[in-house]
């Protein structure tokens, strides 16, 4: 599965947002309070929508933390590639949730299909939300979390699914981030060593 591209309608402090992915690792380098964290949840919401909770705390109800403040509808569309085919999701979420929209396209025909149902996240993946969450970024929210469901699910997915191309690709992605982390190393050798040594002769000329 491949993300292709994205458009966040109103989602947290996201507006009128789009995005298209380019091959590889996509870097989002924005200052704090950009919305990094915001876009990696609307991701997460495209596929799994939001959990059925009535809670007041915001980091317990991402409904209640994503709307917008004045009161109206919110989300967006995601497009993706799975197999040979292109799809859409276009979601709106509502304050009660009830009158939450999904819909599902052939974005080649732009005619609605139904390969996937509005559980899409599960469908695609395999794992539960909580999984998704834990497995694809790691949010404030599960750093805490101890009831397991996440870790549950994503053992469920894993047991007897592992074959030998499953273990090519991961060594595969860990040579791409053995190769980063030698890239940005932090001793003399690597770009973050380099940038010190950097700012250490400015600091010395400036004195």
């Amino acid at each position: 599965m491949k993300l292709i591209s994205l458009y966040v309608e109103s989602f947290g402090r996201l507006s009128k947002f789009e995005y298209t992915f380019n091959q590889g690792v996509n870097c989002f380098l924005q200052d704090n309070s950009w919305g990094k964290s915001t876009l990696a949840a609307f991701i997460k919401a495209m596929f799994y929508g939001f959990a059925q909770t009535r809670s007041p705390d915001i980091t317990k109800n991402d409904r209640k933390k994503f709307a917008p403040w004045d009161g109206k509808g919110f989300g967006g569309s995601l497009t993706f590639e799975e197999g040979e085919r292109i799809y859409r999701i276009e979601r709106t979420f509502t304050k009660s949730g009830k009158d939450d929209f999904f819909r599902l396209t052939d974005a080649a025909t732009g005619k609605e299909c139904s390969d996937y149902t509005e559980n899409i996240g599960c469908e695609l993946f395999g794992i539960n939300a909580c999984a998704f969450e834990r497995s694809v970024f790691v949010s404030r929210n599960v750093m805490g979390d101890d009831k397991g469901e996440g870790s549950r699910s994503i053992i469920k997915k894993l047991s007897g699914t592992i074959d030998d191309s499953d273990l090519e690709n991961f060594n595969r992605a860990m040579k791409i981030l053995d190769d980063k982390r030698k890239l940005y190393n932090v001793t003399r050798g690597g770009l973050i060593g380099q940038c010190r040594e950097r700012i250490s002769d400015m600091e010395r000329a400036l004195r």
